[in-house]
């Protein structure tokens, strides 16, 4: 069985090195990261962006690896591809006889408005490739791959062939990320935050009225800024003053391992249906790379937290400064560092490539059956 990952995830400033296309974060996760240990499997898969023959009907792969477009893909796994043509085209293909799965990791008809998302992909403001074409490519593709128990019931209402895949990390890219040490003796914690400050839903705000006691016994650091107009400012966001703020540029998934300046994370969520179907990535990135982080309630980092040990859970936004203020003990700081490093493992690349192999092994079953 030959698989193809299309994937509408690519980032629109970067590039590797040769001057290919750099997959965006979710991309990566949830495809990217797995196509050389399925190789190493001896799993014929193949990656890049969706194409259409005309004349077979079929769907294909255009890769970027130089071996042009894959049209012979026994089953075509698509990711956040939501334009008003490929449902037609997709009928096509399936006539042809090509499963067409659908992996879906975020809720996107939960998008706050703050989410520079939810404009981009609103049915009012974008007529041709928008959340109601999306709804229905997911229903009528052969099945769908869900990346937390929030997305798999939500799906299971407009599909039938439904199965879980969670995230999972590459641990090795994190293996040999050292501490970071900081040389103020006022400020021994250095606070961490990864991520795109547009695609948030007014997470950073819920620790505004915080900040500024946190920042009595840490400094703060972005990974990920960016400055460009209508970009939201890290600093800004948190209710902090500059001065207490460092800021590195946007690194591409392979290279993240470099961000992390800093030895406390945080990842805070607004309480909204968009977050409670977001998975516990950013922790256990966080995790493999020895960081210890508070979270905010969600039903994934609930689970990361009570089932799993790795982190702490702030179920109130109040929280975040004693939970924090505890790291400064520097050997419960490193304690947390070791444990997490060993937990995370059941989370490595590796374990998920199999999963998500089975996975698509079994919605592509089903998913013939029903043909038949």
């Amino acid at each position: 069985m030959k698989i193809g990952f299309a994937s509408n995830d690519w980032s629109r400033s970067m590039h590797t090195h040769t001057g290919l296309p750099v997959m965006g974060g979710s991309g990566h996760i949830r495809i990217g990261q797995y196509i050389s240990p399925l190789r190493k499997r001896g799993i014929d898969v193949v990656l890049g962006i969706l194409a259409h023959n005309q004349l077979t009907g079929t769907f294909g792969i255009h890769s970027w690896d130089n071996t042009g477009d894959h049209f012979d893909c026994d089953v075509i796994v698509l990711q956040r591809y939501m334009h008003m043509q490929v449902l037609p085209d997709m009928k096509r293909a399936q006539a042809a006889g090509q499963i067409i799965l659908n992996d879906v990791d975020d809720w996107y008809w939960g998008l706050s408005d703050k989410n520079h998302a939810k404009a981009a992909s609103d049915p009012n403001l974008n007529k041709v490739e928008n959340t109601d074409w999306y709804r229905q490519i997911i229903e009528q593709s052969g099945g769908v791959i869900a990346s937390t128990p929030f997305l798999r019931d939500k799906m299971l209402e407009w599909n039938d062939n439904v199965a879980l895949h969670t995230n999972y990390v590459n641990t090795e890219q994190f293996k040999d990320v050292p501490e970071f040490v900081t040389d103020d003796p006022i400020r021994k914690l250095v606070v961490g935050w990864m991520g795109s400050t547009a695609h948030r839903s007014g997470d950073l705000e819920i620790l505004k009225p915080y900040a500024n006691e946190i920042a009595k016994f840490a400094k703060f650091h972005h990974t990920g800024d960016v400055q460009a107009p209508n970009i939201p400012r890290f600093n800004k966001e948190m209710g902090l003053s500059a001065g207490v703020v460092s800021t590195s540029p946007f690194l591409a998934p392979h290279a993240l391992h470099n961000g992390f300046t800093f030895n406390v994370g945080i990842v805070p969520l607004t309480n909204i249906p968009f977050n409670h179907a977001k998975s516990y990535i950013k922790g256990i990135e966080y995790a493999a790379a020895g960081i210890p982080f508070v979270a905010s309630w969600s039903p994934q980092y609930e689970e990361l937290v009570e089932i799993h040990g790795i982190g702490t859970l702030a179920r109130e936004p109040s929280e975040y400064v004693s939970l924090l203020k505890d790291f400064l003990d520097e050997d419960y700081r490193k304690q947390q560092s070791i444990e997490i490093r060993k937990k995370v493992k059941k989370f490595d690349v590796k374990v998920g490539a199999s999963n998500l192999y089975s996975v698509i092994k079994r919605l592509h079953k089903a998913a013939w059956n029903e043909k038949r």
